[in-house]
């Protein structure tokens, strides 16, 4: 209710003129005292669409200043849509829609800007799912940072089950650069944690150039960039699932929790710690294996030093190959075998990888 412009007297007197009535009360139904300040609602706008949704709509101002204006859509089906949008006095704007199924369930999602302890602005938006009978089935937070950094953008997305517990956190990081060189900067990281609420996060680094185009993608654990720790990069290939070794240096997180790398080819990289670097090496030297142990030739023929199907060549630096010293065979720097007379011989083979490791497999060769 509007307050009377005049408390000391009723906005519409009784006199003997005119009397009280149910419809003309001496006193205001709801007077706005210290105890009773009262809100400012207007009278809800209802409509009806030509479908049959009822349309309602109201508006109202709380104590503290803070606009609030609701509008519901419920269809003829039950269905129901609510928007409530407050806007404070300072301009700040946080909109919540809910909406509800025919069975009950429903959808809620509340989109609010808030600025981090960086200063930079962030808007957030909370999706939480229910069921009919209102039991919270999974929440979905999306945190966007539009400046995070120089030429940095950013979004969070953590994932919550029903009992909140957290099932997914990542981040998609996005940067332009006029080279190769990139630099995951510990004050972007910050920001990528705070927004998640923890320090394990899948960050995926977008490096762009000027005009827009992706030069190549680095991927890491938040939890990994730590101050002084090492880190290893990988080739990852999403479609096998399979790394590849790429150099043998060590990348070190600097004392401000940042770490850079320079990437020529338009690829997924993975930064990796180095026990998961560990793994990844022994299963790249498993497959460093020949095709067969064993072969038989003829003399002056030729064969080729064959590895398994699993060998991947893109792990090589290099390969050796070695037979004794008028053997019955003889083996070119590309590993062709040529049958120079009966007899039998081992052929090694020394693979040397990227990561600098070497492994030695052999092949017996019986020429007839």
């Amino acid at each position: 209710m509007i307050r009377p412009s005049n408390p000391s007297t009723p906005s519409n007197p009784t006199t003997p003129e005119n009397p009280p009535t149910p419809e003309n009360p001496a006193t205001p139904s709801n007077p706005s005292t210290p105890e009773n300040p009262g809100t400012n609602p207007s009278d809800p706008e209802t409509e009806v669409k030509p479908d049959g949704t009822k349309v309602e709509k109201k508006t109202e101002v709380k104590e503290d200043g803070t606009k609030v204006e609701t509008t519901t859509e419920t269809k003829t089906d039950g269905s129901k849509t609510q928007t409530v949008v407050e806007t404070s006095k300072d301009g700040a704007v946080k909109t919540t829609e809910t909406k509800t199924a025919a069975d009950g369930s429903a959808t809620e999602k509340v989109s609010q800007t808030v600025t981090n302890t960086s200063g930079r602005a962030v808007a957030v938006t909370t999706t939480t799912k229910m069921d009919a009978k209102g039991n919270v089935t999974g929440v979905t937070q999306k945190s966007v940072i539009k400046n995070a950094g120089s030429s940095t953008s950013a979004t969070v997305t953590v994932k919550k089950d029903g009992k909140g517990k957290v099932t997914a956190a990542s981040a998609s990081v996005s940067k332009t650069v006029s080279g190769n060189k990139v630099s995951l900067t510990g004050a972007v990281l910050s920001q990528l944690k705070e927004a998640a609420g923890q320090n394990s996060l899948a960050v995926t680094l977008q490096v762009k150039d000027k005009k827009g185009n992706t030069k190549y993608q680095l991927k890491a654990n938040a939890a990994d960039l730590k101050p002084g720790k090492s880190l290893y990069i990988y080739q990852y290939n999403s479609k096998t699932g399979e790394y590849v070794l790429v150099n043998a240096t060590a990348y070190k997180v600097n004392a401000n929790g940042s770490v850079g790398v320079s990437m020529s080819k338009n690829a997924t990289y993975q930064l990796m710690s180095a026990s998961d670097a560990a793994k990844v090496n022994r299963q790249i030297l498993k497959t460093v294996t020949a095709k067969k142990s064993s072969a038989s030739m003829k003399k002056g023929k030729s064969t080729k030093f064959a590895f398994s199907s699993k060998f991947n060549t893109a792990n090589v630096k290099s390969i050796t190959y070695q037979v004794p010293k008028n053997a019955a065979v003889k083996v070119s720097k590309s590993g062709k075998i040529t049958a120079q007379k009966a007899g039998t011989v081992t052929v090694s083979a020394k693979v040397t990888l990227k990561n600098g490791k070497t492994k030695t497999v052999k092949m017996k060769i019986t020429v007839n």
